[in-house]
């Protein structure tokens, strides 16, 4: 499993939110964190265009929990922040596959999302020369997230998921690691 290093030992940020300390662990996710990461990719952008109830967020993300790929970072009190999802050979089965990362609406924006993808990075540029994900274009945001850490778009699959809307699939390879 792609994550199982990052699952074995809890890596540690301090940051600084409006001044006060911040703290973001990750840890392994279970399926005791199922309803968290439901929560979390539900009331998203992405969510609430692709998802119609909670209950086919939690079809979706379940087996990921199952397989041990998801991780998720929590913060100095505890608080579950956020998930991240990767699949060791889940682009055209052979390089690494972001599924999703999604952050509590509470928590966007202060690095969370962040700091779970650096980790996917730094596990996944141990085996691989690249690593996919696909990102809708209905969502901006999530773009911007991702060009922002040096994933750039290498192909559109139209109407893959939703009539007359594009998904576009990103790549990152370990030669763009300056995007960090």
């Amino acid at each position: 499993m792609i994550l199982a290093e990052l699952r074995k030992k809890a890596f540690t940020l301090i940051g600084n939110e409006q001044g006060l300390p911040l703290v973001f662990t990750l840890e392994a996710t279970g399926l005791q964190h199922l309803t968290e990461c439901c929560e979390s990719l539900f009331d998203s952008e992405l969510g609430r265009r692709y998802f119609n109830s909670i209950i086919q967020v939690e079809a979706f993300i379940q087996p990921g929990l199952e397989r041990g790929e998801i991780i998720h970072v929590i913060n100095n009190k505890g608080d579950f922040l956020g998930f991240a999802w990767a699949v060791e050979q889940g682009a055209f089965c052979s390089y690494p596959y972001i599924q999703a990362i999604a952050v509590k609406r509470a928590y966007r924006s202060i690095g969370a999302g962040s700091f779970l993808l650096s980790h996917i990075e730094q596990t996944c540029f141990a085996r691989s020369t690249c690593i996919f994900t696909l990102s809708s274009s209905a969502s901006p945001k999530l773009l911007r997230f991702f060009h922002r850490h040096g994933y750039r778009r290498v192909g559109k699959i139209p109407n893959l998921c939703l009539p007359d809307l594009d998904e576009l699939l990103l790549m990152k390879t370990n030669n763009d690691l300056s995007h960090n």
